[in-house]
């Protein structure tokens, strides 16, 4: 028997309703319901996101939703180069390096 393992990927997910505005601003047809759900249009229909859940979106360009403890097992965040100012010792002046 073969055995097999998941290939590291990058995806980009927001938690609701922590990043609400970033929420309505990249998912289209997002709507607030009662009880501060949310529902996003699927591949095939509505999904209900409860506060809590993560919207993942998918490589084709759709969305789905993972329940908090699902996703902060399968995922870890993934933290942008940050910009680091450095003396240049040679010249004098500053320049910008990516870390």
């Amino acid at each position: 028997m073969a055995k097999y393992q998941e290939r590291p990927k990058t995806i980009e997910a927001w938690k609701w309703p922590e990043e609400a505005d970033v929420i309505k601003d990249k998912v289209k047809d997002a709507m607030v319901g009662a009880k501060g759900n949310l529902y996003i249009q699927g591949i095939a229909e509505r999904i209900k996101v409860t506060p809590g859940d993560y919207i993942v979106e998918m490589p084709d360009g759709s969305y789905g939703v993972c329940q908090t403890l699902t996703f902060e097992t399968a995922y870890q965040k993934v933290e942008e180069p940050a910009m680091r100012l450095m003396q240049n010792t040679y010249t004098g002046g500053d320049m910008i390096r990516e870390i």
